[in-house]
């Protein structure tokens, strides 16, 4: 039998108003998705837990991109860890020229790059190394956005939780009181006559 619970499926459920807090390029579907997935898991209840899932999906949201930022942000700032190593490899003004032409895209750069860094028994884990170091600071102010972000949601997910065992609580105590009621109502009747008993 369906329960007020099932009435708002997957494929029904829609953020609220309408807010969907994606980034120019994000992927309206994918958000949509990952509401109803959440949504299937939490089945909230009533209207403060749609609001609590709508936090919940929206700050997972916030750290998938985050943790996307970052990984962008290194492989855009891979040039200059590339840099760094090339410097002790090459020399100031080839390590520049090659530098430059690697991050154009260049075949023959690219092929280049791999040789001298096989050559000297490093790899591009090497270059992302150097390029971690030479962008720790923002890397690191990356990381505390995710962190934060990822404390909040969990703390929303604590709420819905808080919220649902006080509820559970009141349903308990209000049905021992039901119950403790029926009780005293039975047994304060008076005893049935001996001949009814019979």
């Amino acid at each position: 039998m369906a329960t007020a619970r099932d009435v708002i499926t997957t494929s029904t459920r829609r953020p609220l108003a309408d807010h969907r807090p994606l980034f120019a390029g994000e992927d309206a579907a994918a958000y949509d998705s990952l509401l109803g997935r959440v949504s299937d898991v939490v089945k909230p209840a009533d209207v403060l837990e749609e609001i609590w899932l709508q936090d919940v999906v929206d700050l997972s949201w916030e750290v998938a991109r985050l943790r996307r930022t970052k990984a962008e942000f290194l492989n855009s700032s891979a040039h200059r860890g590339l840099r760094k190593v090339l410097d002790g490899l090459l020399g100031w003004k080839e390590s520049q020229d090659l530098t430059a032409q690697w991050a154009g895209k260049n075949p023959d750069a690219i092929k280049l790059v791999a040789s001298s860094l096989a050559a000297a028994g490093m790899t591009m884990d090497t270059v992302m190394a150097q390029t971690l170091a030479a962008s720790i600071n923002e890397v690191e102010r990356i990381d505390r956005l995710t962190a934060a972000a990822e404390l909040r949601r969990n703390a929303v997910l604590r709420e819905i939780a808080d919220y649902r065992a006080v509820f559970a609580a009141h349903l308990r105590r209000a049905t021992a009181d039901i119950e403790d009621a029926e009780f005293k109502v039975i047994s304060s009747r008076p005893p049935l006559p001996a001949e009814a008993q019979a």
